[in-house]
């Protein structure tokens, strides 16, 4: 809706929050059971108390948010050709820029909050906006209590239209918007009076409005012809050229809801209960007394003094014509009883297994049986959100992508990224590294976290289901799925190099100077490859120092080395393990000539072939 009016605005806000009373009631509801700011108040008493027990639902929240968010999402670019070298090189240079922008946004704290959204009111918005500074998209999370989004089908999470709401106050107002503030002001206004901020999106333009009257009156009794309670602060054009806006909802009937809506009213009854269980016993600590008179005794019982004077003060209290008698209050048996069976009632409600709160049920035997009812009452739920934000995440990237080319598509950016899996320098262009927005989101195995992610990956490694690499790759320890290969590659050679020195010195094929020597250059800094290397050479120098035969004549034969030079020598290897260069034998015009005296001595003439001085 291009060119919307103030009006107009108004008027949607209104209709919305008409529609949306009963779920934005509830969430009122969820956001005061969270911050603990609910009263129980105790009928017959003039008196309303805090809850006394333990707030299952914030901790089944927080839990089960965190849960969620223990492990972040992969992301995937593909290339559009992928037998193209280059056009590889843009598909991964378009997952690096996307994870260089959630790094960015500084995703994982925004997930945190989206997360406890999502699971206590059943959406979890965001809006994609340029972040005109740094030059790249930002990510801003809305409270779902504040979001009025144009009705859709509830699996679409891009409505057409969204206006958020938030209260200012008119100083604010003249202190940011001196023009609008002339436009609201009133011989009557006070600088402290109340602001409604309407901000509407599309996919054509944002506006801010400003606004004097609450959305009902808005409703009911704005004029149309008013334009001085109302006024526009600020306008500009959606250069993405789709809606900036994504609101991901929790899977229901037929309107949002919480995952633990149902625990709110068995935490009151649980929390009344357990305040008159308190008065019961304050009340058998400091009972109630009664004047009871003698019987036959037609005078009134009286306090002398006309107060009764606590027996704290040291004071008598005097009494004539009767006695005093506590009045006894205990509680019922069956309290303690009650008060355990509802919040058994709101575990059930709200699948809270007891481990949450650090504790294990009284039927749990075995670590594995615990382990199968803790994934049994919060697997499923944890694996549904997870892949509602992973669907969500697709959507917000393509908004992303658009924002970044709608605002800075032709400039070239450069900066570092620090994510798993793409750590080092990005260089990108929207415009061109951007030819497509497909990307694809996922989290490693749905539905378990990360206290449970390395279990199932080890069996799954160690099953032969799945590979080292695919393991190094979901483990969320590994931030570099290569190195950490060739890091382990490496330490395996040195866990050999380390079997075969001490087989050396266990046999006594390497000298103990040899290793003494080690031992100094270790520990002079250098690494034990380096030092091993030293000494061998040193070794060999010593060797080849020793006089050796002449050589024989003629240049050596490639790949050999002339007798008695240093890398003949076997150094601190034993002298068959090969590790010298191979000694340089004669040339091949001197091994022809030994040959033919060879064979001339053979076929001699008559000659005898037996030993000299032999007789007949």
């Amino acid at each position: 809706m291009a060119n919307i009016t103030d009006a107009q605005i108004i008027a949607l806000y209104a209709e919305r929050e008409a529609q949306l009373g009963p779920v934005m009631a509830r969430m009122r509801m969820v956001m005061n059971q969270s911050n603990g700011d609910i009263i129980v108040p105790l009928p017959d008493m003039d008196r309303a108390d805090k809850p006394a027990v333990a707030n299952l639902f914030k901790q089944a929240l927080d839990q089960t948010a965190a849960r969620v968010v223990s492990l972040m999402p992969m992301l995937e670019c593909p290339a559009l050709k992928p037998h193209i070298g280059k056009s590889q090189d843009l598909a991964d240079q378009r997952r690096k820029a996307i994870l260089g922008w959630w790094d960015a946004n500084d995703l994982p704290r925004r997930m945190s909050r989206r997360a406890r959204y999502f699971v206590g009111y059943g959406s979890s918005p965001v809006v994609i906006s340029p972040d005109m500074k740094r030059g790249i998209p930002q990510w801003h999370v809305r409270n779902p209590l504040t979001t009025f989004a144009a009705p859709t089908d509830p699996d679409d999470m891009c409505p057409e239209n969204v206006i958020f709401t938030y209260p200012k106050t008119l100083g604010w107002v003249q202190a940011n918007y001196p023009q609008a503030f002339m436009q609201l002001y009133s011989t009557n206004a006070k600088a402290s009076d109340r602001v409604d901020i309407m901000e509407y999106t599309d996919c054509d333009e944002t506006v801010l409005l400003a606004t004097t009257k609450s959305a009902s009156q808005a409703y009911e009794n704005w004029p149309m012809s008013a334009p001085n309670r109302s006024a526009r602060l600020e306008q500009f054009t959606n250069l993405a050229k789709m809606p900036r806006v994504i609101v991901p909802g929790r899977v229901t009937l037929d309107r949002l809801t919480g995952q633990f809506d149902g625990m709110i009213p068995l935490f009151t009854a649980r929390a009344k209960a357990m305040a008159l269980n308190l008065l019961a016993v304050e009340k058998g600590i400091f009972p109630d007394l009664a004047l009871v008179g003698y019987p036959n005794d037609s005078n009134t019982p009286t306090i002398v003094g006309g107060e009764w004077k606590d027996g704290r003060s040291g004071e008598v209290n005097v009494i004539q014509h009767g006695h005093v008698e506590p009045v006894a209050l205990n509680p019922g048996f069956a309290t303690t009883g009650l008060l355990d069976r509802l919040e058994q009632y709101e575990r059930t409600e709200g699948s809270v297994p007891s481990e949450y709160g650090g504790e294990s049920g009284t039927n749990i035997r075995t670590g594995r049986r615990g382990d199968a009812v803790m994934q049994a009452a919060v697997s499923f739920p944890i694996a549904e959100a997870q892949e509602t934000f992973a669907s969500s995440l697709e959507a917000e990237n393509k908004v992303a992508i658009a924002v970044a080319k709608g605002w800075f598509g032709g400039t070239a950016k450069s900066f570092y990224v620090n994510w798993k899996g793409a750590k080092g320098q990005v260089e990108y262009t929207p415009n061109i590294t951007f030819e497509t927005d497909e990307n694809i989101v996922t989290f490693p195995l749905a539905g378990l976290d990360a206290q449970n992610l390395a279990i199932a990956i080890q069996t799954r490694v160690g099953s032969g289901m799945m590979s080292k690499d695919r393991g190094r790759v979901l483990d969320p320890m590994v931030d570099d799925p290569r190195a950490e290969e060739e890091q382990i590659n490496v330490e395996n050679l040195q866990q050999a190099f380390m079997t075969w020195i001490d087989q050396g010195i266990s046999q006594g094929t390497i000298a103990g100077d040899e290793i003494v020597r080690m031992i100094v250059l270790v520990q002079q800094g250098k690494g034990l490859d380096e030092a091993y290397t030293t000494a061998q050479a040193e070794a060999q120098a010593r060797q080849a120092s020793v006089p050796a035969p002449p050589a024989p004549s003629g240049p050596p034969q490639p790949g050999t080395a002339p007798p008695g030079s240093p890398p003949t020598m076997p150094g601190m290897n034993p002298a068959s393990a090969g590790a010298q260069v191979p000694v340089s034998g004669p040339p091949q015009g001197l091994m022809n000539i030994a040959n033919l005296l060879s064979t001339l001595h053979r076929t001699g003439s008559g000659a005898p072939s037996g030993p000299p001085g032999g007789g007949q």
